[in-house]
């Protein structure tokens, strides 16, 4: 056949497919016919949408310089490399809601980069937490994952695993930053390598020893010991080092980095380089300002996850009501949190980009920036309350320590550290979080003069009445006198020694007691001193056994706290035993109603005080914690605690320790 031919004839005529066409359209619409083909559905492809993450990476210090690796399933959807305070940015492919909540975080990092055996994966798991927040990445976030990994556990238990493991309170997540006093990641991190090196492995293969071991194993323990010698960090974090960011109005460099964005040497001038010489100490003083952050952060969610279950679980409808309360107040701050965090932590990274990238990020900072100017006083409306809006810090107050809707002299209360701590934790957050927005509002103006070609300008800490003072100076002073009248709703300070505790009577007519666990002393070092009627007070001749580690400031602000007694039986009944069943552990009681466990028992381990019963003989009585009667087997060699007590001197002292929300309770001129 001819070629032409054969083309012809592979093309159907018009009519023919015509009448083709109508045949089928006939033979679908018969119900009846054996001919019938089901159309599959069509594909509807799953919309995407890319993620902004993130985080920090420490292995026991900050992991600066190492590529940081974002993976949903095996596949990598993005990557950083982290900066030298272990923080990484990015944005991830374009990713389906279901691969989104599969992400996870992988870094290689070493403790010396010239020793491969030193060097671990850290990994941390995405699934669950909010994307658009932090991402702490460390030792526990690892130990949680490869549970999950390696060991198929399931995650929550995983969790529990490792802070059970660690001796950690079960609320604490992997994710959540922790006080060192509790777990320290740069010694664990240390004593880990070194059982490594003692077995001849890599950091990285002792770190699956030791899944090995969690995950064989549910009663784990690490023979950990906290540094007892440092001050949580909660109790030092944030307000002065904010204080002191934000102080930088008053002449010093910091509130200068967003004006340093976009700009070449050769560009700037002599004031701008001078700033830019010096900015490393502004943003260090901004990371360890972040790092506390979490801190606290981390003790605020325990208190937020345990009134989470009383507002499930708790018969008591008033209770619940406050615990509601707190946590309505508080989710209506976390969208403006968030904005706060992440701003304050692109601009820490904003300066190490290129230069071409700095001058679009200043844009974009500037924008963020000033979508927080309207918001800016949410924070201090809430923390000091506003008419028919109880504070926040009231809210927390009365959910952690609850006042008793019938007053009951008979009735003792312990106002001790986990109360304090919860409180603090929450108005020192939210006011650490409120100086950074300032902080914030304050570089974006800076960043306007400099554009504007306005010199740099210091104002006066205090304004003078009748003078107008640039945009700067104003938002220093709106923060001065809002955090003047928020914070004097909690504790504005700590009790003098750590360990004191309060005894609150339910009247609320009587002045607070407080107890101070002073000393660990053996029988021996009271030899001189054998007390009879009326001496049950502290004098001079025990002043160096009462105070031989205090500082002068700390001897004179205890001394003048209130008269201090040694613990005599009827004081150690009226305070205790009264309110241990028979057959109670004393100790155990009093921990639960708030006392702090290191009051009862001596750095050697011994369960015991020292009571003094002037009826006696020989008057110095060691008395058990635990059963709460003499100890019949007393050898001279036994430490015991010496525990004092005493009354507040003042109504100021219950404003000064425990804010002016307590104070209120108290009818008493």
């Amino acid at each position: 056949m001819h070629l032409r031919s054969l083309t012809m004839a592979a093309q159907p005529r018009p009519m023919y497919a015509l009448l083709a066409a109508l045949a089928a359209t006939s033979l679908l619409g018969c119900s009846g016919s054996s001919s019938h083909v089901e159309q599959p559905p069509p594909v509807v492809e799953q919309p995407k949408s890319a993620q902004l993450l993130r985080g920090e990476v420490t292995l026991g210090a900050p992991v600066a310089g190492a590529k940081v690796r974002i993976l949903s399933g095996a596949s990598e959807v993005g990557a950083d490399t982290t900066i030298d305070n272990g923080s990484f940015a990015l944005t991830t492919i374009p990713l389906t809601e279901q691969a989104l909540k599969a992400l996870r975080v992988e870094q290689q990092a070493c403790i010396d980069a010239a020793n491969i055996l030193s060097c671990a994966t850290l990994s941390a798991s995405l699934e669950g937490a909010p994307l658009s927040g932090i991402a702490h990445v460390g030792v526990r976030s690892t130990l949680v994952d490869r549970l999950v990994r390696n060991k198929q556990m399931k995650r929550a238990d995983a969790e529990k695993r490792v802070t059970s493991y660690l001796g950690l309170d079960e609320g604490i997540l992997a994710q959540d930053m922790v006080d060192p006093n509790l777990f320290n990641p740069a010694r664990f991190v240390s004593e880990t390598f070194k059982e490594a090196q003692a077995s001849g492995i890599s950091l990285d293969k002792q770190i699956d020893a030791l899944v090995d071991k969690l995950a064989a194993d549910p009663t784990l323990q690490r023979k950990y010991t906290p540094l007892l010698a440092l001050n949580p960090i909660v109790k030092t974090v944030g307000v002065e080092l904010a204080k002191g960011a934000i102080g930088a109005i008053g002449g010093e460099l910091a509130g200068k980095a967003m004006s340093l964005l976009g700009m070449s040497d050769d560009s700037m001038s002599r004031d701008l380089q001078e700033i830019k010489g010096q900015l490393a100490d502004v943003n260090r003083r901004l990371d360890n300002m972040s790092r506390q952050l979490d801190v606290i952060e981390t003790g605020m969610k325990q208190t937020l996850r345990r009134l989470e279950q009383i507002d499930i679980k708790l018969d008591d409808l008033a209770r619940r009501q406050l615990a509601q309360r707190v946590l309505t107040q508080t989710t209506a701050l976390v969208s403006y949190v968030e904005e706060v965090k992440n701003i304050t932590m692109d601009l820490r990274r904003a300066g190490t980009q290129p230069l071409a990238i700095q001058a679009s990020e200043r844009k974009r900072l500037k924008t963020a920036i000033e979508n927080l100017i309207s918001k800016r006083s949410l924070i201090s409306a809430t923390l000091a309350g506003t008419a028919g809006n109880p504070s926040l810090i009231a809210s927390v107050v009365d959910s952690e320590f609850p006042k008793p809707a019938i007053l009951d002299m008979s009735k003792d209360v312990f106002f001790g550290p986990k109360v304090i701590d919860s409180i603090q934790n929450f108005v020192r957050y939210y006011d650490d979080i409120n100086i950074l927005s300032y902080y914030l509002l304050i570089e974006y103006y800076n960043a306007l003069d400099q554009e504007n070609g306005i010199r740099f300008a210091s104002c006066p800490l205090t304004p003078v009445a009748g003078v107008n003072y640039k945009t700067q100076c104003t938002l220093f002073y709106e923060l001065q006198t809002a955090r003047e009248a928020y914070l004097q709703n909690g504790p504005q300070e700590s009790l003098p020694v750590d360990g004191m505790f309060l005894v609150v009577n339910q009247s609320y007519a009587v002045l607070p007691n407080v107890i101070y666990p002073s000393q660990d002393f053996n029988y021996q070092i009271f030899g001189e001193y054998t007390g009879r009627g009326g001496q049950g007070a502290v004098n001079s001749t025990m002043d160096m056994k009462v105070y031989p580690s205090l500082s002068k400031a700390q001897q004179d602000e205890v001394r003048g706290l209130a008269k201090w007694y040694f613990m005599e039986p009827a004081a150690w009944f009226g305070l205790f035993i009264r309110y241990t069943p028979s057959g109670g552990n004393v100790r155990k009681i009093a921990v639960d109603r708030g006392a702090p466990e290191s009051a009862f028992v001596t750095v050697t381990g011994d369960y015991a005080i020292w009571s003094l019963d002037t009826s006696r003989n020989n008057p110095w009585v060691r008395v058990s914690t635990n059963t709460g009667s003499a100890d019949a087997r007393e050898r001279a060699f036994d430490n015991a605690k010496l525990v004092l007590w005493g009354q507040f001197n003042r109504k100021s002292d219950i404003e000064k320790y425990m804010g002016k929300v307590m104070a209120a309770r108290f009818q008493i001129p």
